[in-house]
């Protein structure tokens, strides 16, 4: 399974054309030294291996393909080299073979399944179920890179919630984790791009690929209001506090980008405490 799973890691940046094209190649391998070796030995065991990699990196459908190929194959050796007394032989170990293909890909499968489950799971907050740090870390790297590839702006949003340990000392923990909740569900009503993650405690921050300093802050002002509205109407005392960092050069990292955002908010929090008539902002 770890062999599996590294190589998967390994092809997981690469086209699907490649993979298939790594399947055939562990298949003719087996393939051909099957055929040109001596008639008391066999390779077959080995058919396993394009079978397996398909279903762990492609799909169970792709997996079922490379079955019947290696049961093909092995009938046509074990014809060419008598290795079975009668052609009935041949069907019935056909038969066998792809069933025992069959059982491996359908376990292989559900295996995957449950792994891709728990990595998930591994990725997001239990409580608000948006992604946490080390989720958002792989995501925003990957916008970030296609940022750079494709010369298109990008900005991060932090939102740091103010008086929420006032819910906690006033209502309890619970009360506390429904703001939290509350939070995350406006967060994850904007666009589909869109990528919120909580990175901690009261620490949300909101990734916008392909948006840039002219289009931000009406996005930002509209976030802000809903989420004012929604703790307004359960009661709560909880404001929000907002940095911004857009990009039109994308940042050297994800932790540049995101020390670039909480520096603006800490710049905003300290310039309205040091003008208190002014009007509230998205800070």
């Amino acid at each position: 399974m770890d062999t599996l799973e590294r190589i998967g890691e390994a092809l997981d940046g690469v086209g699907k054309l490649t993979k298939l094209m790594a399947c055939f190649a562990a298949f003719a391998a087996v393939a051909a030294g099957e055929r040109f070796i001596a008639t008391e030995l066999t390779l077959r065991i080995f058919y396993l291996l394009p079978v397996a990699f398909a279903t762990w990196i492609l799909s169970e459908r792709w997996a079922l393909l490379f079955a019947m190929l290696s049961t093909v194959a092995c009938a046509v050796v074990d014809s060419t080299h008598h290795r079975l007394s009668h052609g009935r032989l041949v069907v019935a170990d056909a038969a066998l073979r792809l069933f025992f293909y069959a059982a491996v890909i359908a376990l292989l499968g559900r295996l995957r399944e449950a792994q891709g489950k728990l990595a998930d799971l591994a990725r997001r907050d239990p409580l608000t179920g948006l992604l946490n740090w080390r989720g958002f870390l792989e995501i925003a790297d990957r916008e970030i890179e296609r940022s750079r590839r494709y010369r298109t702006p990008i900005t991060l949003v932090y939102i740091d919630l103010d008086h929420f340990k006032q819910v906690n000392d006033t209502w309890g923990h619970t009360e506390g984790d429904r703001v939290l909740t509350v939070v995350a569900r406006v967060l994850g009503q904007g666009r589909a791009v869109d990528v919120p993650a909580r990175l901690g405690g009261d620490e949300f921050v909101l990734l916008l690929p392909n948006t840039g300093v002219e289009t931000v802050d009406p996005m930002v002002r509209r976030m802000r209001s809903r989420l004012v509205e929604s703790m307004t109407s359960a009661g709560w005392p909880v404001t929000f506090s907002f940095g911004v960092a857009s990009f039109v050069d994308p940042p050297e990292s994800v932790e540049a980008m995101v020390r670039a955002a909480d520096a603006s908010m800490y710049e905003l929090r300290h310039s309205l405490r040091a003008m208190p008539s002014a009007a509230p902002s998205i800070g």
